[in-house]
């Protein structure tokens, strides 16, 4: 550590161990009779499926919590959680909510754009 400045260089041991699942066999993502498998995959990354996504969707009437524009103008939409999963937060519908993929940006970014209460939305 610098004592002047306080910066420090990170150390590797500081990141945790993330194990991946590993592909079977020979499975190309280029063999169109695997389809399903890499569908299958894909789901498994993603922590929020198509039910909880809906409920989301319903709650906030189709609306972006941000920009309380329409969620469904083509752009990504993320799944944001308002208290910080390392705050604390959960992965609870109570504390999750939707957001275009620019408007994710903003509520993380230096600014910390608010977010508009779900009410509202």
């Amino acid at each position: 550590m610098n004592p002047r400045t306080g910066q420090y260089l990170y150390r590797l041991s500081w990141i945790p161990i993330q194990r991946h699942k590993l592909v079977r066999g020979r499975h190309s993502p280029d063999d169109p009779s695997l389809q399903s498998y890499w569908q299958k995959r894909q789901q498994e990354k993603k922590p929020f499926g198509e039910k909880q996504r809906g409920q989301l969707w319903v709650r906030q009437k189709g609306r972006c919590a941000l920009c309380q524009e329409a969620l469904d103008n083509g752009e990504e939409t993320h799944v944001h959680h308002i208290q910080a999963r390392s705050e604390g937060g959960g992965n609870e519908l109570s504390n999750l909510c939707m957001l275009h993929n620019t408007c994710h940006k903003q509520v993380h970014s230096k600014h910390g754009a608010q977010l508009k209460p779900l009410s509202a939305a």
